[in-house]
Protein backbone atom coordinates (compact mmCIF):
# COMPACT_ATOMS: atom_id res chain seq x y z
CA UNK A 1 0.00 0.00 0.00
CA UNK A 2 1.16 3.83 -0.59
CA UNK A 3 2.54 5.72 2.18
CA UNK A 4 0.56 8.23 3.47
CA UNK A 5 1.80 11.93 5.23
CA UNK A 6 0.70 10.85 8.73
CA UNK A 7 0.80 14.73 9.59
CA UNK A 8 0.53 18.25 8.86
CA UNK A 9 2.48 19.52 12.00
CA UNK A 10 5.79 19.33 12.45
CA UNK A 11 7.11 15.88 13.07
CA UNK A 12 10.19 16.37 15.44
CA UNK A 13 12.13 15.64 12.87
CA UNK A 14 16.10 16.85 12.59
CA UNK A 15 17.36 17.63 9.58
CA UNK A 16 20.64 15.50 9.08
CA UNK A 17 23.39 16.92 6.38
CA UNK A 18 24.55 14.08 4.22
CA UNK A 19 28.20 14.75 2.39
CA UNK A 20 27.19 10.77 0.52
CA UNK A 21 28.77 10.70 -3.13
CA UNK A 22 26.23 9.60 -5.78
CA UNK A 23 26.33 5.90 -6.59
CA UNK A 24 23.82 4.86 -8.72
CA UNK A 25 24.57 2.44 -11.57
CA UNK A 26 25.11 4.63 -15.06
CA UNK A 27 21.10 4.94 -16.94
CA UNK A 28 20.86 5.76 -19.85
CA UNK A 29 17.66 5.96 -22.77
CA UNK A 30 14.45 6.91 -23.32
CA UNK A 31 11.98 5.12 -20.48
CA UNK A 32 7.98 5.11 -20.23
CA UNK A 33 6.33 5.39 -17.18
CA UNK A 34 3.05 3.43 -16.77
CA UNK A 35 0.28 5.11 -14.22
CA UNK A 36 -2.88 6.23 -15.05
CA UNK A 37 -2.90 10.33 -15.23
CA UNK A 38 0.35 10.75 -13.54
CA UNK A 39 1.04 13.75 -15.45
CA UNK A 40 4.41 15.18 -14.25
CA UNK A 41 4.90 18.64 -13.94
CA UNK A 42 8.27 18.42 -12.24
CA UNK A 43 10.67 15.87 -10.92
CA UNK A 44 13.81 14.83 -9.05
CA UNK A 45 16.33 12.57 -8.61
CA UNK A 46 17.75 11.41 -5.65
CA UNK A 47 21.47 9.91 -6.14
CA UNK A 48 21.71 8.28 -3.02
CA UNK A 49 18.68 5.98 -2.82
CA UNK A 50 18.70 6.16 -6.99
CA UNK A 51 14.86 6.57 -6.75
CA UNK A 52 13.19 9.40 -8.66
CA UNK A 53 10.23 11.50 -7.69
CA UNK A 54 7.68 12.85 -9.62
CA UNK A 55 4.76 15.39 -9.15
CA UNK A 56 1.84 13.62 -10.00
CA UNK A 57 -0.05 17.07 -11.28
CA UNK A 58 -3.97 16.62 -11.10
CA UNK A 59 -3.75 13.51 -8.13
CA UNK A 60 -1.90 16.22 -6.03
CA UNK A 61 0.39 12.50 -4.91
CA UNK A 62 4.39 12.09 -5.44
CA UNK A 63 4.99 8.94 -7.24
CA UNK A 64 8.60 7.39 -5.84
CA UNK A 65 9.58 5.70 -9.18
CA UNK A 66 12.45 3.16 -9.26
CA UNK A 67 14.00 3.22 -13.07
CA UNK A 68 16.01 0.35 -12.66
CA UNK A 69 13.53 -2.01 -11.58
CA UNK A 70 10.53 0.09 -13.22
CA UNK A 71 8.83 -0.11 -9.59
CA UNK A 72 6.81 2.53 -8.15
CA UNK A 73 5.02 3.40 -5.16
CA UNK A 74 2.82 6.50 -4.53
CA UNK A 75 2.58 9.09 -1.82
CA UNK A 76 -0.57 10.85 -0.80
CA UNK A 77 -1.42 13.73 1.34
CA UNK A 78 -4.44 13.64 3.60
CA UNK A 79 -6.51 17.20 2.90
CA UNK A 80 -4.51 17.80 -0.35
CA UNK A 81 -4.71 14.86 -2.47
CA UNK A 82 -7.74 14.55 -5.26
CA UNK A 83 -9.15 17.66 -3.40
CA UNK A 84 -9.15 20.91 -5.85
CA UNK A 85 -7.63 22.97 -6.46
CA UNK A 86 -4.51 21.72 -5.29
CA UNK A 87 -1.68 20.72 -7.78
CA UNK A 88 1.38 19.04 -6.83
CA UNK A 89 3.49 20.38 -9.38
CA UNK A 90 6.74 21.64 -7.67
CA UNK A 91 9.78 19.12 -6.40
CA UNK A 92 13.04 19.59 -5.37
CA UNK A 93 15.02 16.94 -3.80
CA UNK A 94 17.95 17.82 -1.41
CA UNK A 95 20.76 15.71 -1.47
CA UNK A 96 22.06 17.41 1.93
CA UNK A 97 19.28 16.38 4.08
CA UNK A 98 18.12 13.18 1.70
CA UNK A 99 14.62 15.20 1.98
CA UNK A 100 12.09 16.51 -0.54
CA UNK A 101 10.34 19.79 -1.22
CA UNK A 102 7.12 19.24 -2.20
CA UNK A 103 5.02 22.24 -3.83
CA UNK A 104 1.30 21.58 -2.78
CA UNK A 105 -0.48 24.53 -4.27
CA UNK A 106 -3.75 26.52 -6.17
CA UNK A 107 -3.88 25.28 -9.31
CA UNK A 108 -6.12 27.96 -10.54
CA UNK A 109 -3.77 30.61 -11.50
CA UNK A 110 -1.69 28.09 -13.83
CA UNK A 111 -5.38 26.56 -15.26
CA UNK A 112 -6.29 30.17 -16.26
CA UNK A 113 -2.25 31.04 -17.64
CA UNK A 114 -2.02 33.88 -14.83
CA UNK A 115 -5.78 35.22 -15.10
CA UNK A 116 -7.11 34.17 -12.28
CA UNK A 117 -5.00 34.04 -9.42
CA UNK A 118 -7.80 34.35 -6.70
CA UNK A 119 -9.99 31.75 -7.88
CA UNK A 120 -8.71 29.33 -4.97
CA UNK A 121 -8.34 30.55 -1.76
CA UNK A 122 -4.63 32.27 -1.24
CA UNK A 123 -4.88 32.26 2.19
CA UNK A 124 -5.15 28.26 2.34
CA UNK A 125 -4.50 26.58 -0.59
CA UNK A 126 -0.01 27.07 -1.23
CA UNK A 127 2.00 25.15 0.70
CA UNK A 128 5.44 23.60 0.69
CA UNK A 129 6.04 20.20 2.26
CA UNK A 130 9.21 18.83 3.34
CA UNK A 131 9.42 15.15 3.44
CA UNK A 132 11.63 12.51 4.73
CA UNK A 133 11.17 9.33 2.07
CA UNK A 134 13.27 7.58 4.36
CA UNK A 135 11.09 7.78 7.31
CA UNK A 136 7.87 8.44 5.39
CA UNK A 137 7.24 11.61 7.65
CA UNK A 138 6.53 14.99 6.90
CA UNK A 139 9.57 17.13 7.96
CA UNK A 140 7.40 20.83 7.90
CA UNK A 141 3.99 21.99 5.82
CA UNK A 142 4.91 25.49 5.47
CA UNK A 143 1.73 28.09 4.61
CA UNK A 144 2.54 30.60 2.70
CA UNK A 145 -0.17 32.65 2.94
CA UNK A 146 1.59 35.11 4.81
CA UNK A 147 4.02 35.52 1.91
CA UNK A 148 1.24 36.14 -0.44
CA UNK A 149 -0.41 38.80 1.98
CA UNK A 150 2.65 40.39 2.82
CA UNK A 151 4.08 40.84 -0.73
CA UNK A 152 0.70 42.47 -1.19
CA UNK A 153 0.95 45.00 1.78
CA UNK A 154 4.52 45.72 0.61
CA UNK A 155 4.12 45.77 -2.67
CA UNK A 156 -0.04 46.81 -3.26
CA UNK A 157 0.28 44.03 -5.93
CA UNK A 158 -2.03 40.43 -5.28
CA UNK A 159 -0.43 37.59 -7.08
CA UNK A 160 -0.31 33.93 -6.52
CA UNK A 161 1.00 30.54 -7.83
CA UNK A 162 3.70 28.99 -5.66
CA UNK A 163 5.67 25.92 -7.39
CA UNK A 164 9.28 25.40 -7.81
CA UNK A 165 11.73 25.08 -4.98
CA UNK A 166 15.21 25.35 -4.38
CA UNK A 167 17.52 24.75 -1.11
CA UNK A 168 20.58 26.04 0.16
CA UNK A 169 23.85 24.71 1.62
CA UNK A 170 22.29 25.09 5.23
CA UNK A 171 18.57 23.53 4.68
CA UNK A 172 16.84 27.09 3.67
CA UNK A 173 13.93 26.62 1.15
CA UNK A 174 13.01 29.43 -1.35
CA UNK A 175 10.38 29.76 -3.49
CA UNK A 176 8.72 32.24 -5.98
CA UNK A 177 5.55 33.62 -6.72
CA UNK A 178 4.44 32.99 -10.24
CA UNK A 179 2.13 35.19 -11.34
CA UNK A 180 1.15 39.29 -10.25
CA UNK A 181 3.54 40.29 -8.08
CA UNK A 182 7.63 39.78 -7.75
CA UNK A 183 8.24 37.63 -4.58
CA UNK A 184 10.40 35.78 -2.80
CA UNK A 185 9.94 33.55 0.05
CA UNK A 186 12.20 31.86 2.63
CA UNK A 187 11.28 28.47 4.46
CA UNK A 188 14.24 28.08 7.53
CA UNK A 189 15.12 23.97 8.20
CA UNK A 190 12.27 24.31 10.79
CA UNK A 191 9.53 25.14 8.53
CA UNK A 192 9.13 29.05 9.26
CA UNK A 193 8.22 31.44 6.76
CA UNK A 194 9.59 34.88 5.91
CA UNK A 195 9.50 37.10 2.70
CA UNK A 196 12.87 37.27 1.40
CA UNK A 197 12.59 39.73 -1.45
CA UNK A 198 9.32 41.48 -3.06
CA UNK A 199 9.10 44.43 -4.99
CA UNK A 200 6.57 46.45 -7.34
CA UNK A 201 8.78 46.74 -10.02
CA UNK A 202 7.80 43.62 -12.32
CA UNK A 203 8.47 44.29 -15.49
CA UNK A 204 6.21 43.96 -18.71
CA UNK A 205 5.25 40.03 -18.93
CA UNK A 206 5.77 38.93 -22.45
CA UNK A 207 2.70 37.95 -24.65
CA UNK A 208 3.29 34.10 -24.72
CA UNK A 209 3.56 33.23 -20.89
CA UNK A 210 2.53 36.14 -18.30
CA UNK A 211 4.33 34.96 -15.22
CA UNK A 212 6.72 37.27 -13.68
CA UNK A 213 8.92 34.78 -12.32
CA UNK A 214 10.09 31.34 -13.56
CA UNK A 215 12.28 28.26 -12.58
CA UNK A 216 15.00 28.60 -10.04
CA UNK A 217 17.80 26.48 -9.19
CA UNK A 218 20.59 26.78 -6.38
CA UNK A 219 24.10 27.03 -7.68
CA UNK A 220 25.97 25.45 -4.59
CA UNK A 221 29.55 26.07 -5.98
CA UNK A 222 28.99 30.12 -5.43
CA UNK A 223 26.15 29.79 -2.95
CA UNK A 224 23.76 31.63 -5.65
CA UNK A 225 19.98 31.32 -6.27
CA UNK A 226 19.03 31.61 -10.10
CA UNK A 227 15.82 32.30 -11.20
CA UNK A 228 14.40 32.86 -14.73
CA UNK A 229 13.05 36.38 -14.37
CA UNK A 230 10.33 35.67 -17.50
CA UNK A 231 8.76 39.24 -17.51
CA UNK A 232 12.94 40.85 -18.10
CA UNK A 233 13.57 37.75 -20.22
CA UNK A 234 16.74 36.52 -18.30
CA UNK A 235 18.21 35.40 -15.38
CA UNK A 236 18.52 37.11 -11.83
CA UNK A 237 20.74 35.87 -9.02
CA UNK A 238 20.89 36.30 -5.66
CA UNK A 239 23.60 35.48 -2.72
CA UNK A 240 21.91 32.74 -0.07
CA UNK A 241 24.16 34.00 2.61
CA UNK A 242 22.07 37.34 2.16
CA UNK A 243 19.95 38.58 4.85
CA UNK A 244 17.34 39.94 2.27
CA UNK A 245 17.36 39.27 -1.33
CA UNK A 246 19.01 41.71 -3.74
CA UNK A 247 18.77 40.68 -7.45
CA UNK A 248 21.90 40.81 -9.85
CA UNK A 249 21.11 40.51 -13.66
CA UNK A 250 23.12 38.10 -14.89
CA UNK A 251 24.92 39.23 -18.09
CA UNK A 252 23.71 37.11 -21.20
CA UNK A 253 24.95 36.96 -24.63
CA UNK A 254 24.78 34.93 -27.84
CA UNK A 255 21.33 34.62 -28.43
CA UNK A 256 19.77 34.17 -32.06
CA UNK A 257 17.92 36.71 -33.87
CA UNK A 258 14.26 34.52 -33.53
CA UNK A 259 14.92 34.11 -29.45
CA UNK A 260 11.94 35.94 -27.64
CA UNK A 261 13.97 36.22 -24.16
CA UNK A 262 14.78 33.88 -21.31
CA UNK A 263 11.06 32.49 -20.04
CA UNK A 264 12.10 28.64 -18.23
CA UNK A 265 9.47 26.88 -16.97
CA UNK A 266 11.92 24.91 -15.32
CA UNK A 267 15.43 24.81 -14.87
CA UNK A 268 18.08 22.44 -14.22
CA UNK A 269 21.96 22.84 -13.15
CA UNK A 270 23.08 19.31 -13.76
CA UNK A 271 26.00 17.88 -11.90
CA UNK A 272 26.55 16.08 -14.64
CA UNK A 273 29.20 19.23 -15.61
CA UNK A 274 32.20 19.80 -13.86
CA UNK A 275 31.31 22.93 -11.23
CA UNK A 276 27.29 23.09 -12.59
CA UNK A 277 28.95 25.20 -15.42
CA UNK A 278 25.39 24.63 -17.69
CA UNK A 279 21.81 25.34 -17.38
CA UNK A 280 18.58 23.56 -18.80
CA UNK A 281 15.65 25.98 -19.48
CA UNK A 282 11.88 24.32 -20.39
CA UNK A 283 10.87 26.86 -22.92
CA UNK A 284 7.14 26.16 -22.99
CA UNK A 285 7.09 28.57 -26.12
CA UNK A 286 9.55 28.38 -28.26
CA UNK A 287 10.16 26.52 -31.48
CA UNK A 288 7.14 24.51 -32.29
CA UNK A 289 6.65 22.30 -29.26
CA UNK A 290 8.36 23.97 -27.08
CA UNK A 291 12.61 23.53 -26.72
CA UNK A 292 15.18 23.03 -24.16
CA UNK A 293 17.46 25.94 -24.40
CA UNK A 294 21.35 25.61 -23.09
CA UNK A 295 23.08 28.11 -21.23
CA UNK A 296 26.66 28.17 -20.25
CA UNK A 297 29.15 30.05 -18.11
CA UNK A 298 32.33 30.22 -17.24
CA UNK A 299 32.68 32.57 -14.14
CA UNK A 300 29.72 31.48 -11.65
CA UNK A 301 26.74 32.78 -13.72
CA UNK A 302 27.95 36.27 -13.44
CA UNK A 303 27.42 36.26 -16.76
CA UNK A 304 25.81 33.35 -19.10
CA UNK A 305 25.99 32.03 -23.27
CA UNK A 306 23.35 30.76 -24.90
CA UNK A 307 24.69 27.91 -27.06
CA UNK A 308 22.02 26.05 -28.44
CA UNK A 309 18.00 24.84 -28.21
CA UNK A 310 16.82 20.68 -28.14
CA UNK A 311 13.57 20.54 -29.73
CA UNK A 312 10.84 19.04 -28.10
CA UNK A 313 10.08 17.04 -31.04
CA UNK A 314 10.31 13.12 -30.08
CA UNK A 315 7.23 11.39 -31.19
CA UNK A 316 6.72 9.92 -27.63
CA UNK A 317 6.44 13.65 -26.62
CA UNK A 318 3.86 14.67 -29.84
CA UNK A 319 1.34 17.22 -27.64
CA UNK A 320 3.23 18.06 -25.11
CA UNK A 321 5.15 20.97 -23.68
CA UNK A 322 8.50 20.35 -22.30
CA UNK A 323 8.07 21.66 -18.77
CA UNK A 324 10.79 19.91 -16.94
CA UNK A 325 14.67 17.84 -17.49
CA UNK A 326 16.09 15.77 -14.93
CA UNK A 327 19.30 14.21 -14.29
CA UNK A 328 18.99 10.27 -13.90
CA UNK A 329 22.24 9.35 -12.62
CA UNK A 330 24.63 9.90 -15.37
CA UNK A 331 21.90 11.20 -17.73
CA UNK A 332 19.66 13.99 -18.70
CA UNK A 333 15.84 13.84 -19.42
CA UNK A 334 13.07 15.78 -20.85
CA UNK A 335 9.61 14.96 -18.58
CA UNK A 336 6.81 16.30 -21.35
CA UNK A 337 3.77 17.70 -19.93
CA UNK A 338 0.53 16.91 -21.88
CA UNK A 339 -1.15 19.58 -20.31
CA UNK A 340 -3.63 20.07 -23.19
CA UNK A 341 -5.50 16.86 -22.86
CA UNK A 342 -7.85 17.65 -20.57
CA UNK A 343 -11.05 19.40 -21.70
CA UNK A 344 -9.15 22.72 -20.68
CA UNK A 345 -6.10 23.84 -20.29
CA UNK A 346 -3.73 22.48 -17.53
CA UNK A 347 -6.25 19.82 -16.62
CA UNK A 348 -6.08 15.99 -16.84
CA UNK A 349 -6.74 13.62 -19.58
CA UNK A 350 -6.99 10.04 -19.41
CA UNK A 351 -3.33 8.93 -20.65
CA UNK A 352 -1.47 6.13 -18.50
CA UNK A 353 1.79 6.46 -20.41
CA UNK A 354 4.32 9.04 -19.54
CA UNK A 355 8.05 9.57 -21.41
CA UNK A 356 11.10 10.99 -20.29
CA UNK A 357 13.38 11.36 -23.67
CA UNK A 358 17.20 11.16 -23.09
CA UNK A 359 18.70 14.10 -24.28
CA UNK A 360 22.17 13.45 -22.48
CA UNK A 361 24.08 13.28 -25.84
CA UNK A 362 22.26 16.47 -27.57
CA UNK A 363 23.49 18.32 -24.50
CA UNK A 364 26.88 17.11 -24.56
CA UNK A 365 27.21 18.14 -28.45
CA UNK A 366 26.03 21.60 -27.71
CA UNK A 367 28.40 22.66 -24.33
CA UNK A 368 31.78 20.09 -24.90
CA UNK A 369 32.81 22.49 -27.40
CA UNK A 370 31.89 25.11 -25.49
CA UNK A 371 34.41 24.34 -22.86
CA UNK A 372 32.14 22.44 -20.23
CA UNK A 373 33.56 19.29 -18.85
CA UNK A 374 31.60 15.99 -18.00
CA UNK A 375 32.51 15.35 -13.90
CA UNK A 376 34.61 12.17 -13.72
CA UNK A 377 31.80 10.78 -11.45
CA UNK A 378 30.02 10.88 -14.55
CA UNK A 379 32.49 9.62 -16.90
Amino acid sequence: MAPSIRSSALAGLALVFSTAVATCPPFNGTLIIENYRLYPENLDFDSEQCKLYLGSNFNSTVMVYDPYTQTQDIISFPGITNIEPFHVSGIDYDPKTGTIGISANDGNPFVSNGANVTGGNVTRDNFIIRYNPRSKSIVFKADLAPFIQEVQQQTGLLGNGIQDMVEDSVGNSYTYITFGARGLAKISPHGNVSTWYATDQIGTPNPFFPGIYGGMIFHAPSNKIIITDSAGGRFNTFDAAAAQGVPTTVDMTGFPSDYTGVSCDGLLNPSRYVNQSVLLCSEDAFGTSGSITVFRTSNNWVSAKYVGSIANDDPLAYGSIPSATVQIANSLYISPFFATDGPVQDTAGNRTSFPLIDITAKVDALVLPDGATVSKTFC
